[in-house]
């Protein structure tokens, strides 16, 4: 049963992965991502359909940046590493409309570390073992019964 979140005039409540207040504490629950179903499974993104949408879209987008040789020129890293940033975003974003931002949000942050190429067999069940991504990919969702933000 989620707990009520009530924050009080000129207060504050930090929800984060390391949360001190007991009500933030209490909803916080740790989902292992293994698949890109359980984005579904675990509300992340709202339906099947959604999903789809964005596997059609993160696919066709990687394939575009693949063969287009501007995506290359000037060479721009990943940050933190030697990988080619194949710029893929903006054309990701545009090919799923009818996700919302953050839906298409979570959905890239499972699947961006991917070998590009790996792409091309990425369906809703595929393992994210089998694009070489880790086993499991943690996620902390909170769960509130109600929020109420008093106003100041």
């Amino acid at each position: 049963m989620a707990g009520n979140l009530f924050v009080k005039a000129r207060e504050t409540i930090i929800v984060d992965d390391a949360p001190t207040h007991p009500v933030i504490r209490a909803a916080r629950r740790e989902v292992r991502l293994e698949s890109p179903r359980d984005l579904v499974t675990n509300r992340l993104i709202r339906s099947n359909e959604v999903l789809d949408e964005l596997v059609a879209a993160a696919k066709s987008a990687t394939q575009r940046a693949l063969i287009n040789p501007r995506t290359f020129s000037p060479f721009t890293p990943v940050r933190g590493t030697s990988r080619p940033d194949l710029r893929r975003w903006g054309d990701f974003v545009a090919s799923s409309p009818r996700a919302n931002p953050s839906e298409q949000r979570a959905f890239w942050r499972m699947i961006r570390a991917a070998e590009p190429r790996g792409l091309a067999r990425l369906t809703a069940t595929l393992a994210f073992k089998d694009l070489g991504l880790i086993h499991h990919i943690p996620w902390w969702l909170f769960e509130f019964g109600d929020i109420t933000v008093e106003v100041n």
